[in-house]
C-alpha cells in the first residue's frame, strides 16, 4: 500500500546577493531520522527563481542529518515547478 503525505509552506523571497537563506517546512508524523526505513519514495517541489543553479535544496531532519536534492544544477534555467526527486534504483 502506498500512502502519500503533503506538506506546504509559503516560503519567501530568495535573495540574489550571495547570502544564504533557509525556509523551514514543518512536518509531523515522521521519524526523527531521514532514511529509507520509513519509506521515503520521493519529494516534489515548486520553487520560483530565475536562475536555479543558485539554489541548494536539502531535506534536513530534526537530528541534523540531511539529504541533498540539488545543488548548483539547472544552469541559467528558471523555476523548479512540479519537480520530483526520487532515489536512483
Amino acid at each position: 500500500m502506498t500512502v502519500a503525505q503533503t506538506f506546504s509552506s509559503g516560503g519567501g523571497s530568495i535573495p540574489d546577493d550571495g547570502n544564504s537563506i533557509r525556509f523551514t517546512l514543518p512536518v509531523s508524523g515522521l521519524p526523527v531520522s531521514i532514511d529509507s526505513t520509513f519509506g521515503l519514495k520521493g519529494v516534489s517541489i515548486n520553487i520560483m527563481h530565475p536562475y536555479v543553479s543558485d539554489l541548494d535544496v536539502l531535506l534536513i531532519a530534526p537530528d541534523s542529518t540531511y539529504i541533498e536534492l540539488t545543488t548548483g544544477n539547472g544552469g541559467a534555467g528558471n523555476n523548479y515547478l512540479g519537480t520530483f526527486f526520487a532515489p536512483l534504483s
